[in-house]
């Protein structure tokens, strides 16, 4: 009785994710082609109101912290995205800004993936992912509060400071970062992906994976504090206008891993 009583757990569980699924999928192709232009039309004019709703939280009229902000996103991801602004001094800057309705949006896909996660864990013990999905959501918590990046970029700014490593981190603005929105120095590079670039600019590829791996080692055996998303969109390059040197810029300290001395010692091994 029990092993069929599973059996119905794991079908409902799928019927689930499968309704759901094409029920998203309905609704999509249900919508004209001129209403998606339309439709996504408004969603940026919506988050540019998410943005200046935002700010607000500095504790400030925006129009007396910025002299321009521009409307157009610089960069978007799963939990907000990127603008660039200049302070009152002409200080070139970025506003990352979350996205609305994203907590929410958030809690509703932990829930689905540990659904997920437990109806492979019926078919399959070694397929549960309780464990990776519990550290997920606590650190997809901190994620959407800034202050938490901001004490991790901060530190990482410090430590890249310390090493004496050609890498840049951006500075930060403690004074106009709150719980949904970051303000950082902003600079200029591009994706390190950008093969035309790495090209044109005659960069040494060989010695810019150096800097990024003498980077990444201090950061976890020396700091032990380490940037867990280095994917190529957080990572930019920096090119010196003067002597045509190339820095790596590292992103987004909003998911990071830290490592104790015992910590170090075994990820060494």
């Amino acid at each position: 009785m029990e092993q069929w009583n599973r059996k119905w757990r794991t079908l409902w569980c799928w019927s689930n994710v499968y309704v759901g699924w094409k029920v998203s999928q309905a609704r999509a192709r249900a919508l004209p082609k001129e209403q998606q232009a339309e439709f996504w039309e408004k969603r940026h004019e919506h988050f540019a109101n998410v943005i200046w709703n935002n700010i607000k939280e500095l504790r400030g009229n925006p129009e007396e912290i910025f002299k321009e902000i521009d409307p157009q996103a610089l960069a978007s991801a799963s939990i907000g995205q990127v603008h660039r602004a200049w302070l009152k001094d002409g200080s070139p800057v970025v506003i990352k800004v979350q996205h609305a309705d994203v907590e929410a949006l958030l809690s509703h896909d932990m829930k689905n993936l540990q659904q997920l996660s437990w109806a492979f864990g019926l078919l399959e013990s070694g397929l549960n992912f309780g464990p990776v999905l519990e550290e997920w959501q606590r650190a997809a918590a901190k994620e959407l509060d800034f202050r938490y990046e901001l004490s991790h970029q901060l530190r990482a700014y410090e430590a890249v400071k310390r090493s004496g490593i050609d890498v840049i981190i951006p500075q930060c603005y403690p004074e106009l970062t709150s719980k949904k929105v970051m303000v950082m120095e902003f600079v200029k590079g591009f994706k390190i992906t950008d093969l035309d670039k790495l090209d044109e600019y005659k960069v040494d590829r060989r010695e810019l994976m150096y800097k990024l791996c003498d980077s990444f080692a201090y950061q976890i055996h020396i700091d032990g504090l380490f940037n867990g998303d280095p994917h190529p969109g957080n990572i930019l390059v920096q090119i010196d206008e003067e002597t045509g040197d190339a820095t790596p810029v590292i992103l987004d300290w909003g998911l990071v891993k830290t490592f104790d001395s015992k910590g170090q010692l075994a990820f060494s091994k």
